[in-house]
């Protein structure tokens, strides 16, 4: 199902960097790393030895990243650190800043991308100048006189800039005007988030797309999924919240995720957006990008995800397997994808029968 693109490596010593569980990381429950992170990375190196053509070393300890990079010098660095430097969100972009630095071949998406696609009001912004449908949306800074004219209800209430997302409850889906200023002063005093996005709430499908490839040679695409709320009480709303990513015993214990059954004039849209997303934002070697359907039933932007995690529990389900989706090809067409991009002539690349 996943096609081989390289029949030799271009780099055959390979560094996969990771978020550093010694560091405390304030996305997680208890600003630590989990039991669960830890058996993450577990079957993530016992999947990767499979892979015999390739050398792997773990780097994770970013007090000594520099110091190890140079003693290590792997010949090229998958980054799977969606943490941040130290676990710091806003140092994403450090990463690939210090890889480039160095001079040490990288996967992913580069520093600019990863700076411009932690803004959510900027990627919505250049959204809209290439043709894909966004919310109807207002960006507060802190003059609440620009809430004077929002009539748009119900109404979504997230931070401009977070991850994971860190800032969304069930109290970020409102109903009226006095509820709107209550949770943004939640926000802004309480969590001391500056930026905040006001946008209509998109009632429909949410669909996660994921995509692995570059503009110049085309794209891979896992199966479209998408988020069935139906079986939430009717007083939680039908959205991502932080709670939902971590806390089993809440609500959103319910929440359950299926396979997209998509027509091919809807497929066809949702790649096109997202293929010109991912090359507006000079992305790299793969995206997540989340879409929902309005009242009407139009499909709208929710996030891009320049760096999502690669954990087997995020992708891999029994589903994914019945179709020939496995995380070893996976991580075997991520490796390639962003090793092509190095290569130094086309000897390498596997001929496709």
């Amino acid at each position: 199902m996943i096609p081989r693109l390289l029949s030799q490596p271009v780099f055959a010593k390979v560094a996969i960097l990771l978020g550093d569980p010694r560091c405390p990381d304030r996305v997680k429950p208890g600003s630590a790393f989990s039991n669960d992170d830890a058996a993450e990375v577990t079957i993530l190196k016992d999947t990767l030895a499979k892979l015999d053509q390739y050398q792997f070393i773990y780097l994770d300890h970013h007090a000594s990243l520099i110091d190890d990079l140079r003693r290590e010098r792997p010949g090229f660095v998958m980054n799977f650190c969606d943490n941040g430097f130290h676990n710091n969100p806003q140092q994403e972009l450090h990463i690939p800043a210090l890889l480039e630095i160095m001079n040490i071949p990288y996967s992913g998406a580069g520093p600019d991308c990863l700076l411009f696609s932690y803004d959510k009001f900027i990627v919505s912004q250049l959204a809209r100048r290439i043709g894909v449908p966004t919310p109807e949306e207002i960006l507060f800074t802190g003059d609440f006189s620009i809430l004077d004219n929002w009539s748009i209800f119900p109404a979504m209430v997230k931070p401009n800039a977070a991850d994971n997302s860190v800032g969304i409850t069930e109290r970020s889906v409102v109903y009226d005007p006095e509820a709107l200023k209550a949770h943004i002063k939640h926000l802004l005093f309480d969590l001391r988030i500056q930026d905040i996005l006001v946008q209509e709430f998109l009632p429909g499908t949410e669909y996660r797309v994921t995509m692995i490839g570059n503009s110049e040679r085309g794209f891979i695409y896992l199966p479209t999924f998408e988020w069935d709320y139906s079986a939430l009480p009717p007083d939680v709303p039908p959205i991502l919240t932080h709670d939902s990513k971590y806390d089993i015993s809440g609500p959103y214990d319910l929440l359950k995720s299926r396979h997209s059954i998509l027509s091919p004039s809807f497929q066809r849209s949702i790649e096109q957006y997202s293929e010109a997303l991912f090359k507006a934002l000079r992305c790299r070697d793969c995206a997540k990008i989340d879409y929902r359907l309005d009242r009407q039933g139009q499909i709208k932007l929710v996030e891009f995800n320049p760096n999502p995690s690669w954990d087997a529990g995020a992708y891999i389900n029994q589903e994914d397997i019945d179709k020939g989706y496995h995380y070893i090809d996976i991580l075997r067409l991520l490796i390639e994808v962003g090793q092509i991009r190095y290569a130094p002539d086309t000897s390498c690349f596997r001929r496709q029968a």
